[in-house]
């Protein structure tokens, strides 16, 4: 089994969370800005699709698999509430285990902002 960054992507956009579960080994960790690690396909599977989580579309501008390494750079677009368009830059960090993702790492250009702060960001309180 290879890892194919464009379906991992466009399965998290479509939030098909157990087809996305399903391409992490089952010990994984995944780590971003502002959460906690996630470990084990449960916690990641919470982690995508709690509903704090912005949904959007990725759009790749590049990736890189070698061997057991792999890396994808682009931008995730997403609308806020207001109406207005919010785009944010990220890279993706991996490691693969048989074309299973072992470990995911992901970095932001920014400090890291919590999904309960995007209310915040976005003019309106946690509980609208």
């Amino acid at each position: 089994m290879s890892f194919s960054p464009l379906a991992f992507y466009a399965r998290i956009d479509a939030g098909d969370w157990e087809s996305v579960c399903a391409m992490y080994t089952p010990a994984a960790c995944y780590e971003r800005p502002g959460h906690p690690i996630s470990i084990g396909r449960g916690e990641i599977y919470t982690c995508h699709s709690e509903p704090r989580t912005p949904r959007g579309k990725h759009v790749i501008t590049g990736a890189l698999v070698v061997g057991n390494d792999a890396c994808v750079w682009g931008h995730f677009q997403r609308m806020a509430d207001n109406g207005t368009q919010r785009s944010e830059r990220f890279f993706d960090a991996f490691l693969l285990d048989h074309g299973l993702i072992q470990h995911r790492c992901t970095y932001l250009p920014r400090p890291a902002i919590h999904p309960s702060e995007f209310a915040a960001s976005e003019g309106r309180s946690e509980i609208d």
